[in-house]
Order: C-alpha cells, then sequence, then structure tokens
C-alpha cells in the first residue's frame, strides 16, 4: 500500500489485496487496488477507504471469514459459504447454474449422508484429517458418490490460506 506521485502532478493509490479478501471483496482477479487521483488528500481518503473495506471482508464480511480462521463446522459451511456458491453456479468446472432437481438431489445428498457423517467436525478438522475422512466414507454404502462431491466441494471452497493450527474436534 502506498501512494506515489506521479511526473503529471497527480497521486497514484496502489493498495495490495490478501488473497483470502480477494472472492470476498469480488476482485478476484486483481492483486492490487490501483487509482490515480488529483489530490494527496482525495488519495490518503481512497487508501484508507480500501484498507477499511479489506479489513471489514477479514473481520466480518460474511461466513466465509469464520473459514478463513478455521473455525467453522461443516454444516455451517454447507449452509453458508457452499450452498450459496453452488446455487449460482461457481461450484463446478463450468459456471453453470444447476437445474432445480439437480439442487434438490444435492441437498439431499448432503442432508441424508454427509451433514450426519462430518455436520459437527471443523473444517480444518476435517482438512487435516483426511484419514479419518476417507474412513468414515468407506462405511457408507454410497462411497464412490459422496466421495466425488465432497472432493468436488472441499477442492474448490477449501483454497484459501488457512492458519497453521490444526483444530481439534468440535462436538
Amino acid at each position: 500500500m502506498s501512494i506515489t506521485k506521479t511526473k503529471a502532478g497527480t497521486y497514484q493509490v496502489s493498495v495490495f489485496y490478501p488473497k483470502a479478501v480477494r472472492e470476498l471483496m469480488g476482485v478476484a482477479g486483481q492483486t492490487r487496488f490501483r487509482e490515480t487521483i488529483s489530490t494527496k488528500q482525495a488519495a490518503v481518503a481512497k487508501e484508507r477507504e480500501i484498507n477499511k473495506k479489506i479489513k471489514e471482508a477479514q473481520k466480518n464480511g460474511n461466513a466465509r471469514s469464520l473459514e478463513l480462521k478455521g473455525k467453522i463446522l461443516f454444516k455451517t459451511f454447507y449452509k453458508d459459504v457452499f450452498m450459496p456458491l453452488y446455487l449460482t453456479g461457481s461450484t463446478g468446472r463450468a459456471p453453470v447454474v444447476p437445474t432445480k432437481a439437480t439442487v434438490e438431489y444435492q441437498r439431499g445428498l448432503f442432508k441424508n449422508h454427509l451433514l450426519p457423517m462430518f455436520g459437527s467436525y471443523s473444517m480444518t478438522y476435517l482438512n487435516s484429517n483426511k484419514e479419518f475422512v476417507v474412513d468414515r466414507l468407506k462405511e457408507n454404502q454410497s462411497t464412490s458418490l459422496i466421495s466425488k462431491r465432497l472432493r468436488r466441494m472441499c477442492a474448490k471452497c477449501l483454497k484459501s490460506p488457512r492458519s497453521s493450527t490444526t483444530s481439534n474436534m468440535t462436538a
């Protein structure tokens, strides 16, 4: 983050977006905020505004801010993070909005299989204890279908940085 004076006498504001907040703020393709402003006072104000937005997104932007801290439960992650992304078509390979029948099938899969197995565990715990997840999936009859869905969900939604400490299982 910096404000530099250009040769033209204007001021360029440049603020780095942390990876964790880019998607929250809707700037997934950008690494920095850059804007040229005519006065230094306006440039300082703009820099403060952007930094404030970044801090808000990190602190309480939405349910995803919990995910960044690794304290979100699987059932909360499903309800607040995954399903809204799924309903807009953001979790597949291609950005296609799923049909009503597909959405109902997905809800049933989670309601009847995944949430009873993993709903009370934190995402950090599940992500760091893959053997536990595999063992629980092997106990289920429709393992291959469920494990494919779970792998796709986790691969798409868990790419954000995590805290390095592992959370204990939450009941």
